[in-house]
């Protein structure tokens, strides 16, 4: 080849080249996507049928489309529509996978051909459908003793997750007693009162809602097994201190049940027990100052509880009242009288009554003690005669401290 036919060739072929490979264009693209999965991610819990998968994908490109894995085998292809959002990527899981454990991944392809590979999300469970369960069937309720019934009802769903028990007494709200596995179809419940009528339902609940069975109530006994207390009284005595009084109308009672609520709340909480025919409780349990409670009490009996006494509402007071203390007495039976001494306790107090009864209990108010006083002289006594005495303590804004302990003077 001569020297001419040598530069024609060059020339050509360095033409070529620069078609082919020309040194001015873009370069390639090498910048892969970037893809995140939120939900569902490892040890997750998924239901049967769809389920969502939320993600976020971008590229610098555009991506072209996704691969989806489930336990490692690829089950699906989606597109990605060019400047659109990305494309809902679904798990579509049949009924036969249910209680079974799956992994996913997601694998994004851009337009360039560059891929990006999620992590693995693992140990995710497939629960049952999204439905609520079919309701419990055929409430049956039996008794079974005084206060204890037994109750059957058959269960028609098999997806609940556990069955709840739900009761009122009388008029008021239901209010949820237990909750029991699922499957169960029986349960016992002990009532407070055979006096009173309680009403049941049972609910199938998962976490797609809950159904309710049909309505059960409970017959209730007589109202004459026991004697409900009356003439319910309450006074406090400062800021944590409130003293109930009543009428014990039953001779067959085994203790009292002292209930309380704060006067703006509807729920009663027990506060204590007395003893059989106690007609006195202090209440000192958790009490606020300048507060106002409401409390009511029964009688607990072996046939049950009676029906409830009236209501009575009072408010503590803002500052405590301390009674006299160290009372004590003395008989002169030179002048016939009898002198009371005790120690001044309050700073509140203006005043001390002083109170005298004879053998029959009956106090009556027989004199005052001006503020800071700390005697009493009582002539106006018989001798040959019996007396008890108390005081209390009176404050300005006309609150009364408690009494002291009586004393006895035999004249």
């Amino acid at each position: 080849m001569n020297i001419k036919n040598k530069l024609v060739y060059f020339f050509l072929a360095f033409i070529i080249s620069k078609c082919v490979n020309p040194v001015d264009g873009p370069p390639p693209d090498e910048t892969k996507p970037i893809i995140t999965i939120f939900s569902p991610t490892s040890n997750d819990t998924i239901f049967v049928g769809q389920t969502p998968i939320y993600y976020e994908a971008i590229d610098d490109n555009g991506v072209e489309y996704y691969e989806l894995f489930v336990n490692d085998s690829l089950v699906k292809t989606y597109e990605q529509i060019p400047n659109a959002p990305n494309t809902s990527i679904f798990l579509e899981l049949d009924k036969n996978k249910i209680s079974e454990r799956i992994s996913y991944y997601i694998k994004v392809i851009d337009i360039s051909g560059n891929e990006t590979t999620t992590e693995k999300e693992t140990n995710i469970l497939i629960s049952e459908e999204r439905l609520p369960p079919k309701p419990p069937t055929n409430l049956i309720l039996n008794r079974l003793s005084n206060r204890i019934y037994n109750l059957y009802w058959v269960d028609q769903s098999n997806n609940e997750l556990f069955f709840e028990l739900w009761r009122k007494a009388d008029t008021s709200s239901f209010i949820h007693i237990k909750d029991l596995p699922k499957n169960s179809v029986s349960t016992n419940d002990t009532i407070e009162s055979s006096l009173l009528t309680y009403t049941y339902i049972v609910k199938a609940t998962n976490t797609s809602g809950s159904t309710e069975s049909n309505v059960v109530s409970t017959i209730p006994d007589a109202a004459s097994e026991i004697n409900h207390p009356t003439n319910l009284r309450a006074t406090a005595y400062g800021t944590s201190r409130i003293k109930l009084i009543w009428k014990d109308n039953s001779n067959n009672e085994l203790a009292f049940k002292i209930e309380r609520k704060i006067s703006s709340s509807t729920q009663y909480v027990e506060v204590g027990l007395a003893n059989a025919n106690d007609t006195i409780f202090v209440d000192t349990a958790g009490l606020f100052p300048s507060t106002e409670y409401t409390y009511r009490i029964l009688a607990i009996s072996q046939f049950g509880l009676s029906n409830y006494s009236n209501t009575v509402t009072v408010a503590t007071l803002i500052h405590d009242i301390n009674p006299p203390a160290n009372f004590t007495s003395n008989y002169n039976s030179d002048d016939n009288t009898v002198k009371l001494n005790w120690i001044d306790n309050s700073i509140f107090d203006i005043e001390t009554r002083i109170e005298r009864s004879g053998i029959d209990k009956k106090f009556v108010e027989i004199g005052i003690a001006g503020a800071n006083k700390t005697s009493y002289q009582d002539s106006a006594v018989t001798r040959g005669t019996i007396y008890f005495y108390r005081i209390r303590s009176y404050t300005i804004d006309g609150y009364y401290s408690e009494y002291t302990e009586e004393v006895k003077v035999e004249l």
